[in-house]
């Protein structure tokens, strides 16, 4: 496990850190310990990370050391091959940061963020502590923060002692659990500190602390209300919380970060309305899945964000159940979805941009569809066993295939090939028809056609419901070529087909031909009933039309309208070959806001021939 070319022969065991915090000067002064072993016996030299701070006196084993800078980088020469040793630095300076992870001071608090956004690798540590700031090289620490009398000060870990001395006081914190880098922070500041008792079903007692600005007390104790129920629904789920505590600490900061038992949440997000109850959800399942079992390289990033946003799917699904998880991972797609418009297609393995929609919802996306691949047993054990063989170490995506394949007996090669290294999603057009049986029954004839943006063909299982009038067939079919055509055989004639209803597929698709109504010919211009009609506010509503074949193509538009004639929605406004198609409205204007209950008219309008129809919306 390797960060660069450049290899390093350490492993770091233990730091401890007196680290004093000028809070007018916006300094800090600071003794590092390192307690580190080498791994190459023949090494000559090796370096510590370091990003600007000014270094005094260095010492190894007692001895003091000369060493050079270059960049962010202190190496050391090594003259002393014993199995461990002891660093020593005396360093001072302002802190730095990349705008959004590093140190920062702001309004007489002090914090730190782990993870740069503008800043590759993103391991922040350097900017206020030297160290091996790598994810793969986890170790134990003892942090004394050094702070005016009247703040606090947090850290990872639990709180060993308070020492007051003049002015000042001294809050020293232990982590004796492995910690990665990026996950070591403080929060300094003059904080309202809340509790909650929490018991984990290993029946011990978790201590859950919140540090938040006294004016945001009461809109904090509503937003981290549900904490517990997330807490216990994990626990009952991935392990039993790993850490001997956890917290919030409320700062300056943007968006939060999954900091060892000490989340960093910003006083953006604390609302007083719970609206952000994703992003608690999150943070805290990182501790499971970043914290706990920590990614080995920023290459596999989807270890870490994939999984956190997907837990964020399953708790919501534990409270709202099944119908609410297919809305959260098509809002999931929607934020993947933009992000290709703006950025392409790229793979989730070693990113091209690692905090955005592709890791996070389409990293999610592929938990969801390996659950719905491996099934519902064999995806719990796969996640459990993840967190049980991995615990408080690194692990690699290789690591976690490997899991999913023992848990589920199968092999998963071709699965994780097409959705963590190689870019896109399956992108269908469909098209359906059927006949009536000379004998009984009927065959229904689907044809799938894969056009993505490359000639790459997934090998995707659809998904499919037919309702007839006694019932509804459910198949899958699996499309794993360009084009393909299914028949399946009815009892009663097929009134609608459903892609993926149940939304286990990560896709877009058009249905491009449908059955034509009984007595449409092939030149007329049609527009159907929208089903389901009325349909409720927050759903979809489905509209089948058609385009004459003679003198196609036609321009044409379809528009919703208010009982006041006034123009709400355009659907479509384009020009169209001849044939039957499908459109659906979401009950939102043309500014995306949703449009109130009540009755609508929707209209196609052509050169040749105008349709208007009536919908009703019901309100929740």
């Amino acid at each position: 496990m390797v960060e660069s070319d450049e290899i390093n022969p350490v492993d770091v065991k233990h730091y401890n850190v007196d680290l004093f915090i000028n809070m007018s000067t916006k300094t800090i002064d600071g003794h590092a310990q390192i307690l580190l072993a080498l791994t190459d016996s023949n090494a000559t030299q090796f370096y510590l990370h370091l990003s600007t701070l000014t270094m005094a006196d260095a010492f190894i084993n007692n001895q003091k050391a000369s060493y050079t800078r270059s960049s962010d980088k202190v190496y050391f020469e090594i003259d002393d091959h014993a199995s461990e040793i002891i660093v020593e630095i005396d360093y001072a300076g302002t802190p730095g940061n990349d705008g959004f992870g590093g140190f920062f001071f702001q309004n007489n608090y002090a914090f730190t963020i782990g993870q740069g956004l503008y800043s590759q690798p993103p391991s922040m540590l350097r900017h206020w502590i030297p160290s091996h700031d790598v994810p793969f090289d986890k170790a134990t620490i003892d942090l004394h923060l050094t702070v005016p009398k009247e703040l606090d000060a947090f850290a990872n870990g639990v709180l060993v002692s308070t020492t007051v001395e003049n002015n000042t006081k001294t809050f020293f914190w232990r982590e004796q659990h492995p910690i990665a880098t990026y996950l070591i922070a403080v929060a300094v500041g003059q904080y309202a500190k809340l509790g909650m008792p929490f018991v984990s079903v290993t029946g011990d007692s978790i201590s859950l602390e919140f540090y938040v600005f006294p004016n945001d007390v009461n809109n904090a104790q509503t937003d981290w209300a549900n904490l517990p129920r997330m807490l216990t629904f994990f626990e009952q789920n991935f392990s039993s919380y790993p850490f001997d505590r956890y917290s919030m600490a409320q700062a300056y900061n943007r968006g939060a970060m999954e900091h060892q038992t000490m989340t960093t949440y910003s006083h953006e997000l604390i609302t007083g309305d719970n609206r952000y109850d994703y992003i608690v959800a999150h943070e805290l399942a990182h501790h499971w899945w970043g914290d706990l079992v920590t990614l080995g390289d920023w290459k596999d990033i989807w270890l870490n964000e994939g999984f956190a946003t997907y837990s964020e799917a399953l708790y919501f699904e534990h409270i709202y159940g099944d119908d609410y998880l297919a809305k959260y991972m098509e809002a999931l797609s929607e934020i993947y979805l933009a992000e290709v418009a703006r950025r392409g297609h790229f793979a989730l393995y070693d990113p091209e941009y690692m905090w955005g929609g592709t890791v996070y919802q389409k990293g999610a996306w592929v938990l969801h569809m390996l659950r719905w691949t491996i099934g519902e047993a064999a995806f719990w054990r796969t996640l459990q066993s993840w967190a049980q063989c991995y615990a408080y170490d690194n692990a690699l995506i290789p690591d976690f295939i490997a899991i999913a394949e023992e848990q589920s007996g199968q092999n998963l090669q071709w699965f994780f090939d097409q959705w963590i290294y190689r870019a896109g999603y399956p992108d269908f057009d469909i098209s359906w028809d059927y006949q009536k049986n000379s004998a009984v029954g009927y065959t229904v004839t689907i044809d799938i056609k894969q056009q993505q943006w490359d000639k790459f063909q997934f090998i995707a299982p659809v998904e499919i419901e037919i309702e007839t009038a006694t019932g509804t067939v459910v198949d899958t079919l699996i499309s794993s070529s360009q084009q393909q055509q299914f028949q399946i055989t009815l009892d009663t004639a097929p009134a609608r087909l459903i892609i993926d209803p149940y939304n286990w597929l990560l896709k877009q698709y058009d249905i491009v031909g449908n059955p034509a109504p009984p007595g449409v010919r092939p030149n007329d211009f049609y527009l159907a009933q929208n089903y389901p009609n009325p349909f409720m506010q927050g759903t979809k509503t489905a509209i089948v039309y058609q385009v004459a074949q003679l003198n196609s193509p036609h321009a044409l538009s379809i528009k919703i309208y208010n009982i006041l004639g006034q123009e709400v929605a355009t659907l479509i406004d384009r020009s169209l070959h001849g044939g039957l198609y499908n459109v659906s409205w979401d009950g939102k204007d043309n500014t995306g806001k949703n449009v109130p209950a009540g009755v609508y008219f929707y209209r196609l309008q052509s050169q040749k021939q105008n349709i208007e129809k009536k919908l009703v919306i019901f309100g929740n």
